[in-house]
């Protein structure tokens, strides 16, 4: 295993006990079946790749370490007649997790991602590849910005007809809404620059 497959692993293993986590947080609220569960971490986290088969094996991982627990199946509200569903509600073990986990020091940032470690060093023939994927990534961070813009823009009509936006839900979408928006624009002035400063390299010029 190489270093980057390493690296990998590690912010693999880092996401997965986050969003595992989240689920249990998202549980807090109420019973939830599966899609309903997934349906509520696309909502809340859209920075998130959440497949249902993750939630499903999260949920089988959730339970067998007692932090959830399944609830006798029950009619689907929306579905096909007779379609019986399972939902799940985070047990007294996983609210005293939650708890624990929300009171712990925060992990130390990681600056140097994969970007940065091929920046120091890349030569000058992988100049045009690594802008390609420079471009990529400033596409892929243009979208989230995007995805980001359109839900702030919705609470902002929620307040502009008047409608109670002011309590703790609310309020802590917004501030999580305004966290990942400035995390991402500051992620596209970086890049951008970064792009142009390679493009200058690649063609023996000035960056302005």
């Amino acid at each position: 295993m190489n270093l980057g497959q390493v690296a990998t692993a590690e912010e693999q293993t880092r996401d997965w006990s986050r969003l595992q986590d989240a689920l249990i947080g998202f549980l807090a609220g109420g019973p939830l079946d599966a899609a309903a569960l997934r349906r509520a971490v696309e909502h809340g986290l859209p920075g998130s790749d959440v497949s249902s088969q993750f939630v499903n094996v999260m949920l089988d991982r959730l339970s067998r370490s007692g932090f959830v627990e399944s609830l006798p199946p029950g009619a689907s509200s929306g579905g096909p007649p007779r379609r019986m569903v399972v939902r799940y509600r985070a047990t007294d073990r996983g609210l005293e997790h939650l708890r624990e986990w929300l009171r712990s020091p925060l992990p130390t940032p990681q600056i140097h991602d994969e970007l940065l470690t091929r920046l120091v060093v890349c030569s000058r023939s992988d100049a045009p590849r690594l802008i390609e994927l420079v471009k990529e990534r400033i596409g892929w961070c243009s979208k989230q910005a995007l995805s980001l813009q359109f839900i702030s823009d919705e609470i902002a009509e929620l307040r502009d007809d008047g409608l109670p936006v002011h309590d703790w839900r609310t309020t802590t979408r917004v501030l999580a809404r305004d966290c990942e928006l400035a995390y991402w624009t500051a992620q596209l002035g970086f890049l951008e620059e970064v792009r142009e400063m390679l493009e200058a390299l690649r063609d023996g010029r000035r960056s302005r």
